[in-house]
């Protein structure tokens, strides 16, 4: 018993403070959780804070839970939902789940086919999402006006990360969607999305007062809406990822051509750059030296360099020159600045210290003048684009 009050006597910003460190560890939980009913009631609310659904057996087995516990709803903040490797009810039926779970902030659903949506789910699009803030669609897919009809439906929608997402109309009848007032874009996050889902976001329907933004695109045609969103986000973007992806039918010379004038002096209050090199080709890219000219920004604190390597030699695919030039410039105008080179490679050879000192004798000006280099290397043993989930840490949870 001695024990039980020594534990009713943390102060109760210790306990917090504890759980918060405990929040990722589910078997900790568990354990404090059987200490006290204090402990356990704290436990509990941690516990139930981040739910992942994989799949429709354990998306039913937590609705059957909240049917018998429907208090554990009150705890849930963050839901991902990740439905079946075939058409299934889930893909029909996927928001369902949201009319017991009205505390989500924080929502993903990934692998949805949403072009089978019943009828049912798409009437009750505005009473599943009341409080969402942040939402995730990642290898997602979209018929007739469904992708819009979701995005409105969010009042509160303010983080919006949009991966491998795919809409077309298919002939279907279009509803109207009506953006709500309160709809203020803050971190927008787009990867691989189809040219009509980029044209309708940068068609002025939400109000976009993005802070942070990632842009991977690889047709070409969509770098209007890459350079709209730029200019758009003027001077109040912060954190900026540019990852163009075009494929093996465009060369190097095009992708530079494109990106001679993206667009990036507008953003005059820049904090952090971060630019993704894929090296596929053997063709000399020009385009990331083309991007570092554009910088204006008086804050700029941190520019990050990306290579995805999946072929051994691909490092003078680079226009080293240029780089080093553009960034001791930056360096020497901005004291604060710090520099960082991120190398994934498919091989193993060389070691990653022969690649850092490779990477640094190809930047004399930055490494000799201002020693403001950091420098990282990562063996990636499948293929290269499974770098991407790390390629995007600054696209997080709403404020």
């Amino acid at each position: 018993m001695s024990n039980i009050a020594a534990i009713g006597q943390i102060p109760t910003e210790v306990r917090k403070k504890i759980f918060q460190y405990l929040s990722d560890d589910r078997g900790s939980l568990a354990a404090c959780a059987l200490t006290c009913r204090a402990w356990y009631l704290l436990s509990r609310s941690h516990f139930f804070h981040s739910v992942h659904l994989l799949g429709s057996p354990r998306y039913a087995q937590f609705e059957e839970l909240l049917l018998a516990a429907p208090y554990l709803a009150a705890y849930v903040r963050d839901l991902s939902i990740t439905m079946d490797g075939t058409f299934t009810w889930l893909d029909q039926e996927a928001p369902r789940i949201l009319l017991r779970l009205n505390r989500v902030e924080h929502l993903k659903f990934r692998n949805w086919s949403a072009t089978i949506m019943s009828d049912e789910t798409r009437r009750n699009l505005q009473m599943y999402f009341p409080r969402v803030r942040t939402l995730v669609l990642q290898d997602t897919a979209f018929a007739g006006n469904d992708f819009p009809l979701v995005l409105c439906a969010c009042p509160r929608l303010s983080s919006l990360q949009l991966y491998d997402v795919y809409w077309s109309h298919r002939n279907r009848t279009l509803v109207s969607a009506v953006v709500n007032s309160r709809q203020h874009i803050q971190a927008l996050g787009l990867r691989h999305i189809s040219p009509l889902a980029s044209a309708w976001l940068t068609n002025g329907v939400f109000e976009m007062r993005l802070q942070k933004l990632e842009l991977c695109w690889g047709d070409p045609a969509q770098l209007p809406h890459v350079r709209h969103l730029l200019k758009e986000a003027g001077s109040t973007l912060e954190y900026v990822v540019i990852a163009p992806s075009f494929d093996v039918a465009n060369s190097a010379a095009d992708l530079d051509g494109c990106l001679a004038d993206i667009g990036l002096s507008a953003n005059t209050a820049l904090r952090t750059l971060r630019l993704v090199i894929e090296t596929a080709r053997s063709e000399a890219h020009a385009w990331p030296p083309k991007v570092l000219e554009q910088l204006r920004s008086e804050d700029i604190r941190r520019i990050e360099l990306v290579l995805l390597l999946p072929y051994e030699g691909r490092l003078s695919s680079v226009d080293w020159d240029q780089i080093d030039l553009h960034l001791s410039r930056q360096a020497a105008a901005h004291p604060k600045l710090t520099v960082s080179i991120d190398v994934h490679m498919a091989w193993t050879e060389p070691s990653e210290k022969a690649v850092a000192h490779e990477v640094a004798a190809r930047l004399p000006r930055l490494t000799v003048e201002t020693k403001r280099l950091e420098f990282d290397c990562t063996y990636t043993a499948c293929d290269i684009r499974s770098a991407w989930p790390c390629l995007h840490p600054a696209i997080v949870k709403a404020p």
